[in-house]
């Protein structure tokens, strides 16, 4: 019987396929610092530390209403930043809806206000506002492969749908006046005739 895993064979694919594999022996070189493109002029980039939640999802939920997404930055390892750049004029609602679904950006607030609305998601849960469009509809080749990819190995528009964040209104219920008070006649003539 021949044993395969023995020594080197006489087999020619052997060998170019051993070029591809990563080597056994431990560097001591430092990991290559993440790439991460130069903002592109009429765009703002967006960036956060990649945590359990991908980055495809927070492009969902700002597609969702309307913000088109470009320039994406993928994370090779944990720790790494994630995020994408969005049109100059759409970065504030943009921001407004990161911040809002927990997303805890690293680049500086272009609306300082919107501080608040993470310390809110961080505090009682992420959301996001009420509506937005079912389908989301795609922009160039770009955006097409990295959704149609998502859709065949990945959990789709509709797995991205049931993944965000609880859709809810943040303004204020209205309150019930109270009742006005009526003068001492009114009160008499109440209990007269019981009106």
């Amino acid at each position: 019987m021949t044993n395969y895993h023995d020594g080197a064979s006489a087999n020619p694919l052997d060998a170019i396929v051993a070029m591809f594999l990563p080597s056994g022996a431990p560097t001591t070189e430092p990991e290559p610092a993440q790439l991460i493109p130069q903002e592109q002029p009429g765009m703002h980039q967006f960036l956060w530390i990649w945590d359990h939640r991908a980055g495809m999802d927070a492009e969902h939920l700002v597609e969702k209403y309307g913000v088109r997404v470009s320039h994406r930055v993928v994370p090779q390892k944990s720790g790494d930043e994630v995020g994408f750049s969005v049109p100059a004029h759409q970065a504030q609602w943009a921001e407004y809806l990161l911040l809002r679904g927990g997303y805890a950006l690293t680049v500086p607030l272009i609306n300082p206000a919107h501080r608040r609305l993470l310390e809110k998601a961080q505090a009682t849960g992420a959301s996001r506002p009420t509506g937005g469009s079912e389908k989301v509809r795609r922009h160039g080749l770009t955006d097409r492969i990295f959704h149609g990819l998502d859709a065949i190995i990945g959990i789709g528009q509709s797995g991205r749908n049931r993944m965000l964040p609880g859709a809810q209104t943040w303004q204020r219920a209205p309150t019930v006046p109270p009742p006005v008070r009526s003068g001492w006649l009114a009160t008499i003539k109440q209990l007269i005739w019981g009106e």
